[in-house]
């Protein structure tokens, strides 16, 4: 029986939506580069949420919400859910399951998961995590995650990683797949008729967002560091989005699908750019002398994003209707 077993995965790091589309793309590109491309699709919306501070304060909250379920029905089959109430068969299992082949998600809580992680010892949050190997001599798992850096490769003790899925309060303890093969998946093209389907959609989820303002909390929640790392974090994900807007403007350019499409180019461009100074200004507005000031200034700025990000989708969605 073997007593060392590793899945080479191909980690995706050209930009970060969230911690499962990360994991599915890197998939993806294990199997063919080609499918690379599939990440800059325009294929998300914008959701609003609404959650209370330490002072009583009810806030709202942007995030990218990513449609991804096209991408499991491409890279992945034959799902089967698993939960364990045993430790020890739960080890047994794992390993059989990646003797056979399998991929396994493992559903862990990022509190007690990747120590360079900003989850870790800090913020309980839960998600689905990829273990693809394990080596019995060292007592060891491999995953593949995203620490502070990039997504990569870790190695992790045993009992940690048990740790992390014991305290994980997802419905299933594991997600195990079997991974299709290069042959079975056919080669991806963009359809113009769904990237202008989802442009619209995009459009319209943006409307309420020019008009709201994001994270806006008492002082005392700034000066207790209130979600700092996680505020910061979703701004990372809006500013990634656009840097995928970008590459994709880029990409039907380059392919001459619709070429019309260049003075956009610069639009994304300016827009990931400003994303990105906002994100390096909502981080220190936490230590200003007066944090509900900052973040009101930040505030109208966010808004203003959302309104151009909104007026490129229209343009987008305008050239090419002029081209039918």
């Amino acid at each position: 029986m073997d007593k060392y077993i590793k899945r080479e995965i191909k980690p995706f790091n050209e930009f970060w939506i969230n911690c499962e589309s990360t994991m599915l793309h890197s998939l993806l590109i294990t199997l063919d580069e080609k499918y690379r491309v599939m990440a800059y699709t325009n294929n998300y919306v914008y959701e609003v949420l609404h959650f209370p501070t330490p002072s009583r304060k009810w806030i709202n909250e942007v995030r990218v919400k990513p449609e991804i379920m096209d991408i499991f029905h491409v890279v992945l089959k034959n799902k089967r859910e698993v939960r364990w109430n045993d430790y020890d068969k739960a080890v047994c299992e794992i390993k059989d399951f990646l003797r056979q082949g399998k991929i396994v998600m493992a559903g862990v809580d990022l509190f007690y998961w990747i120590p360079m992680n900003m989850c870790y010892h800090k913020h309980h949050a839960d998600h689905y995590a990829i273990i693809n190997g394990f080596d019995e001599d060292k007592d060891i798992f491999f995953v593949m995650d995203t620490d502070n850096v990039k997504y990569q490769e870790f190695e992790m003790p045993v009992e940690n990683v048990m740790e992390a899925i014991a305290h994980c309060d997802l419905h299933y303890d594991a997600l195990v797949y079997d991974l299709c093969t290069k042959e079975e998946i056919e080669p991806y093209m963009f359809d113009k008729k769904e990237l202008i389907w989802r442009a619209k959609r995009i459009y319209k989820s943006l409307r309420p967002l020019s008009r709201k303002y994001f994270w806006l909390m008492e002082e005392e929640d700034y000066k207790k560091g209130f979600y700092r790392d996680m505020c910061v974090m979703y701004i990372l994900q809006i500013n990634c989005r656009m840097k995928a807007n970008r590459l994709l403007i880029e990409y039907l350019i380059e392919k001459e699908m619709i070429v019309e499409l260049a003075p956009l180019q610069e639009d994304c461009h300016r827009i990931e750019r400003r994303w990105t100074a906002i994100k390096n200004k909502v981080s220190k507005a936490y230590f200003a002398e007066s944090s509900v000031t900052e973040m009101l200034n930040l505030g109208e700025q966010m808004m203003t994003q959302f309104e151009e990000e909104r007026k490129m989708w229209k343009a987008f969605v305008k050239l090419y209707d002029k081209r039918r």
